[in-house]
């Protein structure tokens, strides 16, 4: 009954967001439209590509939150598009558009229009997202009552609610993380052959290229425990230690999965190089690359992914459960590294989190700074794969107090009542 709840929960939280926004999010919901609506007709965008009629048409009907008041004009589109007309969505494969525009085109032949469908689908998503995330808790030693309470939490956090309720490549990230986690618990204990957590770790990747991260953090996990278990094998013997490691069945899986999502990366890049009209718009949002930047890009996503963005949220409602997340996953990931056994599993996973979550933006800012030729700011959303392995942390602290399970289970169910009603 836990899944299905959290499963209905999310749904409901996100069908009633959808009705009260009227503007487009601020994180390229435009050119997400534009893809969204050419599904059908073309299924993938192409480098250089000018943005259809309809994204301008909710464009100029629309407007932007945070950027001024709603415009008026609803009729063909008049104002000049950003970007020179030129869409930015050309770097993602089809794979999340095609999905969402299979998820939302039963309401559009009810008669819903197309973004509220595309924004509704969100749902599912973040439905996905929150039972895998209770099935990867529970699976590693985390209460029901207490895995529940948590995955409601994230429900309700900015976070999903700018990722889940708007027309957004974010949507599946909860799920992504969660699912190549859990895969990766499965196939370590020989439950699942490796095959599945390959297959995943390439459609987590197409879904979007920043979902790599939680890849990378499954694959430093288990090669973590080989080296640790061929160490107990070989002891101080170096030779020994080096051929235990190569032979790991751990290792090898954690290389394999990462090479799969290179290379289905790499596919896709050249694919969307054959099938470019022209160059990318310029965005004018770099900004210089200095060791200070990518020094405070190590912080970035344990600090403010779980927080999300809580700016134009009319209720405080958001804020509050942001908080209240981005205190739990903190304290879980930091705390763990310091009161679990040391090479415990907990430990070791804590630690390879907190690893994961420094190296990442970084690496993907040199990363993207190399293959585009600019950096822009990362946004702490980027790092959204990660929030499966941060909140499994935080619940892990919370459960060395018995009374948190009955606590967090209540209070969560206290802020997604206050949530819906002042919505």
């Amino acid at each position: 009954m836990a899944p299905l709840s959290l499963f209905l929960i999310s749904l409901a939280v996100v069908a009633v967001a959808v009705p009260q926004q009227t503007e487009l999010s601020p994180f390229d919901e435009y050119v997400y439209i534009d893809y969204l609506a050419k599904v059908p007709d073309q299924l993938v965008l192409h480098q250089g590509e000018e943005t259809g009629e309809y994204a301008r048409d909710q464009l100029d009907c629309r407007g932007v939150i945070i950027l001024g008041p709603t415009p008026v004009n609803c009729g063909p589109a008049t104002t000049v598009p950003p970007q020179d007309g030129l869409t930015s969505a050309d770097i993602y494969s089809p794979t999340y558009f095609a999905i969402t525009r299979v998820f939302a085109q039963p309401l559009v032949w009810t008669g819903v229009g197309l973004v509220d469908a595309g924004r509704l689908a969100g749902g599912i998503w973040l439905g996905l997202g929150a039972v895998l995330l209770f099935f990867l808790m529970t699976r590693l030693w985390v209460p029901r009552m207490l895995a529940w309470g948590l995955a409601v939490i994230v429900i309700i956090s900015p976070a999903s609610h700018w990722s889940n309720t708007y027309v957004s490549t974010d949507a599946p990230s909860l799920a992504a993380g969660a699912a190549v986690s859990l895969l990766g618990v499965l196939v370590y204990q020989r439950k699942r052959h490796p095959a599945w957590l390959a297959v995943a770790a390439a459609l987590v990747v197409l879904l979007k290229f920043q979902n790599i991260i939680s890849v990378a953090l499954v694959a430093i996990v288990l090669v973590v425990f080989g080296v640790k278990q061929a160490y107990a094998e070989a002891g101080n013997d170096r030779r020994q230690l080096l051929a235990g490691i190569a032979r790991s069945r751990p290792v090898r899986v954690a290389v394999v999965v990462l090479l799969v999502s290179l290379v289905t990366q790499l596919a896709w890049m050249i694919v969307r190089s054959a099938i470019s009209y022209g160059p990318s718009p310029v965005q004018g949002v770099d900004v210089p690359l200095t060791k200070t930047e990518l020094l405070l890009q190590a912080f970035n996503f344990l600090r403010f992914t779980p927080l999300g963005f809580t700016e134009s949220l009319d209720s405080p409602i958001p804020l509050v459960v942001g908080i209240i997340l981005v205190t739990i996953t903190t304290a879980g990931v930091i705390g763990m590294i310091f009161t679990a056994k040391a090479g415990s599993p907990k430990a070791i996973i804590a630690g390879s989190t907190l690893f994961a979550s420094m190296a990442s933006a970084p690496v993907l800012a040199v990363v993207v700074y190399l293959i585009v030729g600019e950096y822009a700011e990362l946004r702490p959303r980027y790092g959204q794969s990660l929030l499966a392995a941060f909140v499994l942390c935080g619940g892990w602290l919370l459960a060395q107090r018995k009374w948190s399970s009955p606590v967090v289970a209540g209070g969560a169910a206290l802020l997604l009542v206050a949530s819906l009603v002042t919505s």
